[in-house]
């Protein structure tokens, strides 16, 4: 159980630590100053990650994972695919855009989500987390891990239930620091958007890099 709920969080992390997602929420916070589109988007958010994991278990759930069955073979080797993908994203991603380029690239989309409404920012918020590769991948790896640590629904629910508050947990900080300090929070806001925007390549690609590493060697090990 231990070792499962590790690997969770750190998958999480991966998808947790999301720069453009986050940037978006500070922005509409700052923009609109409310939380209502912001919030409608991380609604959306949360909504994308639950339907593909749950779907996923509820799918394979009453299928063999015990050590030596076909299926947690499987679902390591699903690790080590889903690892060398991330690694080749990475590497895509460094032979990519400059970071100047980056930034342009968030500036404009950013300008173009001015007037979002609800429904397109619940939808964009569902969206992010279906066609984002590196969510859906992680996303993928989480329950490949559940499931390979067959644990039962308890552990299927456990599982998934920490992962999804551990991968929202980014997106919904700057909520929370506008709900509880409304009048203070617009240069804490501004300053992690700041930060996020200078950052968010190396973000991207480390995490790219240290858990496609992490997956490619913990399903070698699963297989072994």
């Amino acid at each position: 159980m231990a070792k499962m709920l590790g690997e969770i969080l750190l998958l999480g992390l991966g998808v947790m630590i999301s720069p453009f997602s986050i940037t978006l929420v500070i922005f509409l916070i700052l923009q609109r100053r409310g939380v209502s589109t912001p919030a409608v988007f991380v609604a959306g958010r949360v909504a994308g990650v639950f339907i593909v994991l749950f779907s996923v278990l509820a799918f394979f759930h009453n299928l063999d994972f015990s050590p030596e069955s076909t299926s947690s073979h499987v679902s390591a080797a699903v690790k080590v695919a889903i690892g060398a993908l991330l690694l080749l994203f990475a590497l895509l991603f460094a032979l990519s855009k400059s970071d100047s380029e980056d930034r342009g690239w968030l500036r404009r989309r950013l300008g173009s989500m001015e007037r979002l409404s609800l429904p397109a920012a619940a939808g964009l918020g569902f969206a992010l987390s279906i066609i984002s590769p590196r969510c859906l991948f992680l996303t993928l790896a989480a329950a490949a891990t559940i499931l390979h640590a067959n644990m039962g629904a308890t552990g299927d629910v456990l599982g998934l239930v920490l992962f999804i508050i551990i991968a929202n947990l980014a997106v919904l900080a700057p909520l929370i620091i506008y709900i509880t300090s409304p009048e203070k929070s617009s240069p804490i806001l501004e300053s992690m958007r700041g930060w996020l925007t200078r950052h968010q390549r190396a973000l991207v690609l480390s995490i790219l890099l240290v858990l496609g590493t992490y997956l490619v060697i913990r399903g070698t090990l699963d297989l072994l």
